[in-house]
């Protein structure tokens, strides 16, 4: 008999533990997740422990677009970052002070917009990866950041700022309010061309 120890890309069998071996960490095939978290954190994706997307959050039926889609975002204060954009219903009401509001009149002034997860609205925030000032940025749920706040894959320096970049509160909430400008014009500008889209280039 031949034996073959190849199995998904880029990993190998280990006949010994039973478990895939792929380069920086191990796959279990029988719960279909590595067994460490992914050492590139959220730059790898949503999930830290998967080998490929976790159909529950994709969004299209044949599996070819990812939940988060990238883009570039040019801030005031100098930075350039990408972003990873959740599909946002623009359309969604949401209650404020000054009444009932869309998510894009929300965002049309600076303000964070909202998801429905779990039946529940949550607010976007946009967060820095792994705490780093000038690195990616993602648009999280309130609910997500909340339930995951205290892992490294979103707070690895805490309770201390990044240690060569880290986020000047002042200049972002600025930048912030200028992205989510950004993201409405876009998608006001999509829809007005007839072809609305829940994630845009903005910046």
């Amino acid at each position: 008999d031949i034996e073959q120890n190849l199995r998904f890309q880029g990993q190998y069998f280990d006949d010994e533990t039973g478990l895939h071996y792929n380069t920086f960490r191990y796959y279990d095939p029988q719960v279909g997740r590595f067994i460490t978290q992914d050492p590139i954190g959220l730059a790898g994706g949503f999930h830290l422990y998967r080998y490929a997307p976790n159909s529950i959050v994709w969004i299209d039926p044949l599996g070819l677009t990812g939940f988060f889609s990238a883009s570039t975002f040019s801030a005031p204060s100098g930075s350039v970052h990408t972003v990873y954009q959740q599909v946002i219903d623009w359309d969604l009401p949401v209650n404020t002070r000054d009444g009932v509001r869309t998510n894009l009149d929300l965002a049309s002034e600076g303000r964070s917009p909202f998801v429905v997860k779990n039946g529940s609205y949550s607010q976007l925030n946009l967060h820095h990866s792994k705490q780093d000032g000038l690195g990616s940025l993602f648009e999280l749920s309130s609910d997500t950041h909340q339930k995951f706040g205290k892992t490294n894959a979103l707070h690895p320096h805490l309770p201390l700022q990044h240690p060569v970049n880290p986020v000047d509160r002042d200049l972002f909430n600025g930048d912030r309010e200028a992205y989510w400008k950004g993201r409405a014009q876009a998608e006001i500008n999509n829809s007005s061309s007839g072809r609305s889209s829940g994630s845009v280039s903005c910046g």
